[in-house]
C-alpha cells in the first residue's frame, strides 16, 4: 500500500506550538509521530515523505546522525523522502541519501490503483503541474492547512497537521485518505 506523510519537522520544540500539537516535549511528539506510522505503514508498503523529516542539528555531519536515529525507527523499508526546507542539510552526504530509497525534490509516481500523482515539498500553483491534463493529481507539503478547493483542484498538503484538521489526531495519509479528500 502507499502512504504520504509530511511536515513532521522531529526534534523542532516550535513546532508543537506553532500548530498546537499536543505535546509537552520533542521526545514525546517524536515517539508519538514514529509510533503511529509504524501502527499503520507496513514494512513492504512505500511511504512517501514530502518533507519536513526533521528540524536538526546545523552541522551537516550531526543532521546526518540524528536523521538515521530516527529512520531506523521506522520499519517501513520503502522510504521516498521529497527534500523540505530543513531536510536538505543532508543533500550533500551519501550516508543520509542512502537512508531512504529515493531522495530528490520531485517525484512522479502511478499508485497501485493508477493514479498519477505529483510529489513536491512545495506546492505547485493549480493547474501547472505536470500531467494536470491527464487527471494527475499533486501532493505536497509545507502550506500546513487544508486547500478548501482541494477536491476541485486535486491538489493537498498531506502533512501530519493537516490530517489532523480532518480527523481528531496527527497521522499518516492513505491512499484511501486521499481519495476520499479528492474525489468528494
Amino acid at each position: 500500500m502507499d502512504f504520504f506523510t509530511a511536515d513532521w519537522n522531529l526534534n523542532h520544540f516550535n513546532i508543537i506550538k506553532y500548530q498546537n500539537r499536543p505535546y509537552k516535549t520533542t521526545d514525546e511528539m517524536n515517539a508519538d509521530l514514529i509510533n503511529k506510522c509504524n501502527a499503520k505503514v507496513k514494512s513492504g508498503d512505500r511511504l512517501f515523505f514530502l518533507g519536513g523529516f526533521l528540524f536538526g542539528p546545523l552541522d551537516e555531519d550531526k543532521f546526518v546522525r540524528t536523521a538515521a536515529y530516527f529512520r531506523k525507527q521506522i520499519t517501513c523499508d520503502n522510504i521516498f523522502l521529497i527534500y523540505g526546507n530543513h531536510d536538505r542539510r543532508g543533500r550533500k552526504k551519501t550516508n543520509f541519501r542512502n537512508l531512504f530509497s529515493f531522495v530528490g525534490d520531485y517525484l512522479e509516481v502511478l499508485t497501485e490503483d493508477n493514479i498519477s500523482l505529483i510529489l513536491s515539498y512545495y506546492p505547485i500553483e493549480f493547474p501547472y503541474w505536470n500531467r494536470i491534463k491527464d487527471g494527475a493529481w499533486h501532493l505536497h507539503g509545507h502550506t500546513y492547512k487544508l486547500n478548501e478547493k482541494a477536491s476541485e483542484q486535486k491538489k493537498l498538503d498531506v502533512g501530519v497537521d493537516v490530517y489532523k484538521q480532518k480527523t481528531p489526531e496527527l497521522g499518516i495519509w492513505s491512499l484511501s485518505d486521499i481519495k476520499s479528500t479528492l474525489e468528494v
